[in-house]
Parts: C-alpha cells; structure tokens; sequence
C-alpha cells in the first residue's frame, strides 16, 4: 500500500515537473532595449531554470520508474 501511494505521489510529481519544464522552454526571453546586459542575465537565467527543471523532472522519471518497478514485481 505505501509503494502505490509512494508511486502515486512520483506520477504527480513527474507531471507537475513536466509542466513547468515545458512552460519554462517556451517562455520567450523578452526584448529589453535599455542594456545587453540585462538581456544576457535572463538568457542565463532562463538556461539556469531549464536545466534545474530537467534534473528533477529526470529525478521524479527515476524514481517513478523504481516505484512501479516495485509495485509490479508485488503483483
């Protein structure tokens, strides 16, 4: 029982990440005017928060695979 819910928290999670990460690649880099280097900054930090969604959507995919690996060999 605690695996299923275990594997049910990773499902959500999972798809959570996925949303984010895929709102956070298609989010444009405005176009400021004013500096190259406020333009530059957000380059680096939309870089920044693509890689950081990606290692835990890769984190939450691991371990919603363990998970169901689990459940299905107590089946």
């Amino acid at each position: 029982m605690v695996v299923m819910i275990v594997s049910l928290i990773s499902v959500l999670a999972f798809c959570v990440c996925c949303r984010f990460l895929i709102k956070t690649i298609l989010k444009p880099v405005p176009q400021i005017t004013n500096g190259t280097y406020k333009r530059s900054a957000l380059r680096v930090q939309k870089a920044y928060s693509v890689f950081a969604w990606s290692v835990m959507t890769s984190a939450f995919l691991f371990t919603l695979v363990v998970s169901f690996v689990q459940v299905y060999t107590t089946l």
